[in-house]
């Protein structure tokens, strides 16, 4: 079992509205901003990332030298090929999370499963950090299957960045018992916002600190994560997000 899980959401990809966007590989400006997180990879990890270009450019720039698996699971939502502009796509993505149902689109239920096998599969294949290259929509239902998001999953979604990193280390320890981790604290002090999520759990079961860590203006996000062995159906998320120099 890894000791950590970490997903990375691609960064900013060349738009081409006449090519699929599972076809997109990364622009110039999202290369740079994947390789400023290279410093907050631990080492040794294992890398791990959707078949989609964008994915897996993102993990290639921030560990280059390191060698990345590919794994189809963890793609985006499918979804009609069709070009839109952004606020009619946004729309249209922010309802999906809400849990609306799109013609032609993946099923919640199918991108749930077929992620949350790929996690389990990868997992068992390593004791290091498991390191997931993925995308904003497939992530974020997975992420609200197995915990609540509040504010929910829309606004999870929407305050997203290109490139993200969610440290979801705590949905690893759920599955342990009798052990007690600790990790510092994941805030480096130039770090532009982050979030924190602690988990608490009774006497003798896991305790860990995740993060979810970001680029952008300066400000900070908390959040508490609250769970209880044997896991329940859903943990519980509260956050406040807060940000300064907007």
């Amino acid at each position: 079992m890894p000791p950590r899980l970490l997903l990375i959401r691609h960064a900013m990809p060349e738009i081409e509205p006449a090519v699929p966007a599972e076809r997109w590989h990364l622009s110039e400006a999202g290369r740079a901003a994947a390789r400023e997180l290279a410093p907050r990879m631990p080492a040794p990890a294992y890398y791990v990332a959707s078949s989609e270009p964008k994915a897996r450019e993102t993990l290639r720039e921030i560990a280059p030298t390191e060698a990345i698996a590919a794994d189809a699971r963890f793609a985006e939502v499918r979804r009609p090929p069709d070009w839109t502009d952004g606020d009619t796509y946004r729309a249209a993505a922010r309802a999906y999370v809400r849990g609306e149902r799109h013609a032609a689109w993946e099923p919640h239920d199918e991108v749930i499963e077929r992620f949350g096998a790929a996690v389990a599969d990868h997992a068992a294949r390593t004791h290091r950090t498991l390191v997931i290259g993925t995308h904003g929509l497939a992530l974020t239902v997975w992420l609200a299957s197995r915990v609540t998001l509040d504010p929910g999953p829309e606004q999870f979604w929407s305050r997203l960045r290109l490139p993200d990193l969610i440290d979801a280390s705590g949905l690893l320890l759920q599955h342990r018992s009798a052990v007690k981790v600790r990790f510092p604290s994941p805030c480096a002090p130039r770090a532009a916002w982050s979030t924190h999520v602690r988990s608490r759990c009774p006497k003798g079961a896991a305790r860990a600190r995740v993060a979810r860590r970001s680029r952008g203006a300066g400000g900070r996000a908390r959040a508490r994560l609250w769970t209880s062995p044997p896991v329940p159906e859903k943990a519980l998320i509260v956050a406040t997000l807060t940000r300064a120099n907007r």
